[in-house]
């Protein structure tokens, strides 16, 4: 079902979202994307339109003036200031093939368009990977591979095509919009080898000057006007298919997938800009692709999304900002500090898309304990600064400076799930104020030394639910008192991930990533959180397993594990159903330690039996159940191995 908001063009110009969640640099600049109901209007005849000149068009901007119908950029004035991707421009680039491209900037000088002749005819490949031949900070109304018509075109049939540009004001208080036209554009012209006279387009885009007072960052727009109409041919073919529709950033993280997003995702209501409009890879399939003449694909501003109070303050939401939910306690912390920033951070975690690493974006707020940036070297190599300092330009000196030409956009900062776990501390007053450069929280009240500290997870009981799936809790391997946070990927797909209740602790997980941050008293026998995976192998793997971010071993979980409705032949229990009292019967291999435990269905640690070393052969252990009645397991855990049987106490 369509998601259109029935309004007034002018009236929406002033409306941003308050709820500021910030993840990738594009889904950064803009919050939403949604129809705006609104016919096309031609310009081409509107007072102040500009037509560009076929030979401006034609000499691309390092060619030094080589003519190319085909491929062409053009630089024209947008006609007021505009921020795209965190740098402000004056000017764009428009390309024949159905997008602008702002270039890059580089220390504060524009690098113009190269000559990608060959890069701008293939949207797919050049929108959605990053390569030093694709066009960067794009947006793409309708990018296929298309072809300007020059004048008298009309004696071999085509119909002569035009680009032209106007800026006009919108509304009483000044405010402006620039418009950019392509008009008889021949899209998509090529099919098997032939040329198609009748695949004739006309859409714009619309660039709308920033009504917010602190920032230069406005609305974009996308317009679709008629198709075909070409009367020097009788074929009426039109070719839509493989066009890109969106915006791409530059550099989101090193890697092949760029940053962009897909305004096709205009009809997930809401959308998701960090989930499917910035991952979805869906290709035009209509005109229009906004689902008529008469309606606009509306990307709408963040706005105020951009502070510099201080580094790794917290406000990774940015609800403190002119205009956001919290900003009538800017001068309180405690006040804009919420658990939300640390929901941004987990989430950016757990499905693995970076929080912007530009300054004054989400991830500058998001590093409260300032252990580090890092950049990716002229090779690709991650290198990795770990100073923990007051100021962002600290350590920031050669030879980094001399790696990379932009410290603005090209600097990462090391925002993890234990940056959420001191938010949380800090929001529970453990922690006196954020940024917290210290490496340890200070404890209020009386003090005592903590036994058994914790320095990594142990895994719980691993209960076998059906054929493919399993559950199983994760505990600490020792005790705790202060933030607490882990990340782990998993060889299966999570199915559900339930934190403890009873703890202060926030979970979220994508499908093969786990994450946890806390902040409190933590002892090895409460589980942390119960963890349901769907898997077909043969064992668990638990990788890349970080704990307070400090990385640990991964850990393997053995999936042939009782379903309960068997009997291990090594482990007894007589009589089950217990009442009483009953015997718990081990047959060892070997002799050595055991471990004989009592645990609940959730995974909790109800009481250890023995704990001690058992002769091979048969051995018995008296139990008599203080318990509830309900179903429990009985583990036995030594000589490397690790069986449990279900009992049921009445």
């Amino acid at each position: 079902m369509k998601k259109i908001k029935y309004v007034l063009l002018t009236a929406i110009l002033g409306l941003f979202a308050a709820n500021m969640n910030m993840f990738a640099q594009i889904s950064t600049e803009f919050s939403d994307i949604f129809i705006v109901q609104a016919s096309y209007e031609d310009i081409s005849k509107m007072d102040g339109t500009v037509v560009v000149n076929e030979e401006d068009l034609l000499k691309t901007p390092m060619s030094s003036g080589i003519v190319d119908w085909n491929d062409g950029y053009v630089k024209v004035p947008i006609g007021f200031s505009f921020e795209f991707n965190g740098e402000v421009y004056d000017h764009v680039f428009v390309n024949v093939n159905g997008f602008l491209t702002f270039g890059r900037m580089d220390n504060g000088r524009l690098i113009e368009p190269p000559l990608l002749m060959e890069a701008t005819q293939k949207p797919a490949d050049a929108f959605f990977n990053d390569d030093p031949s694709y066009p960067v900070n794009v947006i793409a109304p309708f990018w296929g591979d298309h072809y300007y018509r020059e004048k008298n075109s009309n004696f071999n049939g085509y119909l002569e095509s035009e680009i032209a540009y106007l800026t006009k004001e919108v509304d009483a208080l000044g405010h402006k919009v620039f418009i950019i036209q392509w008009k008889n554009i021949n899209i998509n012209y090529m099919l098997d080898g032939e040329k198609i006279k009748s695949s004739v387009g006309n859409f714009q885009v619309r660039i709308y000057q920033s009504v917010d007072l602190y920032s230069r960052q406005g609305d974009v727009e996308f317009c679709y006007g008629q198709v075909g109409g070409n009367k020097n041919t009788q074929d009426d073919r039109i070719i839509v298919k493989n066009s890109v529709v969106g915006m791409k950033g530059y550099k989101k993280a090193q890697g092949v997938e760029a940053d962009f997003v897909n305004a096709l995702a205009w009809d997930n209501d809401p959308v998701d800009m960090m989930g499917e409009a910035s991952t979805t890879k869906e290709l035009t399939n209509q005109w229009t692709p906004s689902g008529g003449t008469d309606f606009r694909i509306r990307f709408q501003s963040y706005g105020r999304s951009k502070e510099k109070l201080w580094w790794g303050d917290g406000d990774v939401d940015f609800s403190k900002v002119e205009g956001g939910k919290h900003h009538q306690y800017y001068d309180y912390q405690n006040r804009w500090v919420t658990p939300n920033d640390v929901r941004v951070i987990m989430k950016s975690m757990a499905t693995g898309v970076l929080l912007d690493p530009t300054i004054e974006r989400a991830a500058y707020h998001g590093d409260v304990n300032h252990n580090g940036r890092y950049f990716y070297n002229k090779d690709g190599n991650k290198v990795d600064i770990t100073w923990k300092n007051s100021f962002f330009d600290d350590s920031l000196q050669n030879p980094i400076t001399k790696e990379i030409s932009n410290p603005r956009q090209q600097i990462y900062f090391q925002v993890t799930e234990y940056d959420a776990a001191i938010i949380l501390a800090y929001i529970g007053a453990r922690c006196p104020e954020l940024p917290w450069l210290l490496d340890s929280i200070p404890a209020w009240g009386k003090v005592n030394s903590i036994d058994n500290p914790a320095t990594g997870l142990k895994i719980g009981e691993i209960k076998k639910l059906n054929d493919n799936k399993y559950q199983f809790p994760v505990f600490l391997n020792g005790n705790l008192n202060g933030p607490l946070s882990f990340k782990f990927h998993v060889n299966g797909t999570i199915v559900d991930m339930v934190g403890n209740e009873n703890l202060n602790v926030v979970v979220e997980n994508s499908e093969n990533i786990a994450v946890l941050s806390g902040s409190g008293e933590f002892n090895e026998d409460e589980y942390l959180c119960m963890i349901t995976v769907n898997s077909d192998e043969a064992n668990l793997e638990l990788t890349d397993v970080r704990f307070n971010d400090n990385t640990h071993n991964n850990i393997s979980l053995a999936t042939s594990v009782n379903s309960g409705n068997e009997v291990s032949g090594n482990v007894i229990v007589t009589p089950n159903p217990v009442a009483n009292s009953a015997t718990i019967t081990i047959n060892t291999e070997n002799e050595a330690k055991y471990i004989v435990t009592v645990y609940d269905m959730l995974g909790n640690k109800l009481a250890e039996l023995y704990n001690g070393v058992l002769n091979q052969g048969i051995n018995n252990i008296s139990w008599n159940p203080n318990l509830e009645a309900g179903m429990y397991f009985i583990s036995v855990e030594g000589n490397n191995s690790t069986e449990s049987i279900k009992v049921i106490v009445k």
